[in-house]
C-alpha cells in the first residue's frame, strides 16, 4: 500500500514538474501585446498628412488625421478591438489615401472603461459634437471597426442613422461577453445589452482554452463562440443587426480564423441583407490579416501567405469602395 501511496506521489509530482517547465518556457515566449501590434510607431508624420492632433474630449480619446491634400467628402471613424488599438495604422493608411480620420479607443484610456464592460455606446453623441465643434464635415460617415471594433460599429447602426456606411474586419453578429466572468459589454444611455456569457458555452468547447491556460500556451476560442450561437438567429436578443442600414455595409473575414465565430456570423448577416452587405472571405487567413501567429494568449489562425494577401486584397477593395462613397464630384 504504502509503495502504492509513493508510485501516485511521483506520478503526480512529475506531472506538477512538467506543467512548472512547460509554464516557464512558454512564459518566456514574446508574445505581441495589444496596442502595440497596432499602433503606428513612425516618429515622423507621412509627407501626405497635415496634421495628427490628440483627441481627449469628455469620453472620446484617439487621434484626428488630416491629410495635406483632401479630396473626399465627410469623415471615416476607426475603432480598434480587444487589443486595445485606435486602429491607427489603418487610419494613417487611409489619411494618406486623401481621407480625414478620427482614430478612437473605446476603452482602456484615463477617460474610459478601463475594461470592455457597461460602456455606454451613446459616447457616439459626443462624436457628433466633437465634430460639429471642430468644424469637420460630416456630411457623410463611415466607421470602421474590428473584432469588438467591428462588434461596437455594428451596434451604433441601431442607434445612429447619421452614419451612412460600415466596414467591418473579423466581425460578429451578436453581443458577446467583453470580460471573462464580466457584466455585459455594452448598454445605451444607462441600460444594459443582452449578451452571450462564456460560461454558457459547451463544456466540450472549453476544455482546450483551459488546458491551454495551464500551459501558458495560445489557444483557439473558435469553438467557444461557436457553440454560443449555432441555433441562434436573428429573433434573439442578442442578434444586433435587426434594423436595416441605408447605406452600406462591407465585411472582411479569415476562413481560419481561430479567435472567434467570424465566417459563420458574416455569412448569416450577408444572408440576413445581402442587398447593402457586400462580405469577402479569404482563403488561408485568419483573425488578423498579417504574419503574426499569436496575439496574446490567443492563436489567431491562417498562415503568412494567406494572411497577407487577404491584406493586399482588402485594402485595394476598401480604397475602391470609399472612393465610391466618399468621392467629391469630379475629384476621383
Amino acid at each position: 500500500m504504502l509503495k502504492k501511496v509513493k508510485k501516485i506521489i511521483y506520478v503526480l509530482s512529475a506531472i506538477l514538474l512538467i506543467v512548472f517547465i512547460v509554464r516557464q518556457v512558454n512564459g518566456y515566449i514574446i508574445y505581441p501585446e495589444n496596442k502595440d501590434t497596432f499602433e503606428s510607431k513612425r516618429e515622423m508624420v507621412s509627407n501626405k498628412i497635415e496634421v495628427v492632433n490628440k483627441i481627449k474630449y469628455k469620453h472620446l480619446n484617439g487621434f484626428h488625421l488630416l491629410p495635406k491634400d483632401k479630396k473626399t467628402k465627410g469623415i471615416i471613424i476607426t475603432f480598434g478591438g480587444s487589443e486595445g488599438s485606435s486602429l491607427y495604422s489603418k487610419s494613417e493608411q487611409l489619411c494618406e489615401e486623401g481621407y480625414e480620420v478620427l482614430s478612437l479607443y473605446f476603452f482602456g484610456k484615463e477617460n474610459q472603461n478601463k475594461k470592455i464592460e457597461n460602456i455606454d455606446i451613446s459616447f457616439f453623441d459626443e462624436i457628433l459634437e466633437y465634430l460639429s465643434e471642430n468644424s469637420i464635415d460630416s456630411s457623410l460617415i463611415t466607421v470602421i471597426g474590428f473584432s469588438k471594433g467591428a462588434e461596437l460599429t455594428l451596434l451604433l447602426t441601431q442607434y445612429y442613422n447619421q452614419i451612412d456606411n460600415i466596414v467591418l474586419y473579423s466581425p460578429t453578429a451578436y453581443v458577446y461577453q467583453g470580460e471573462f466572468n464580466g457584466n455585459s459589454p455594452w448598454k445605451f444611455k444607462g441600460k444594459s445589452m443582452k449578451f452571450f456569457k462564456y460560461n454558457d458555452a459547451s463544456l466540450k468547447s472549453k476544455i482546450k482554452p483551459y488546458i491551454c491556460s495551464i500551459f501558458k500556451c495560445p489557444a483557439s476560442y473558435i469553438n467557444i463562440f461557436e457553440s454560443l450561437s449555432k441555433n441562434v438567429g436573428e429573433n434573439d436578443n442578442r442578434w444586433i443587426y435587426k434594423n436595416k442600414i441605408c447605406g452600406n455595409i462591407l465585411i472582411f473575414s479569415g476562413e481560419d480564423d481561430q479567435v472567434w465565430a467570424s465566417v459563420n456570423d458574416t455569412k448569416k448577416l450577408k444572408k440576413y441583407d445581402p442587398e447593402h452587405i457586400e462580405a469577402y472571405i479569404f482563403k488561408d487567413a485568419g483573425h488578423i490579416f498579417s504574419d503574426l501567429k499569436y496575439l496574446s494568449n490567443m492563436k489567431l489562425g491562417g498562415n503568412k501567405v494567406g494572411n497577407l494577401k487577404a491584406k493586399k486584397e482588402s485594402d485595394e477593395i476598401l480604397i475602391k469602395k470609399l472612393n465610391n462613397w466618399h468621392k467629391n464630384k469630379g475629384t476621383i
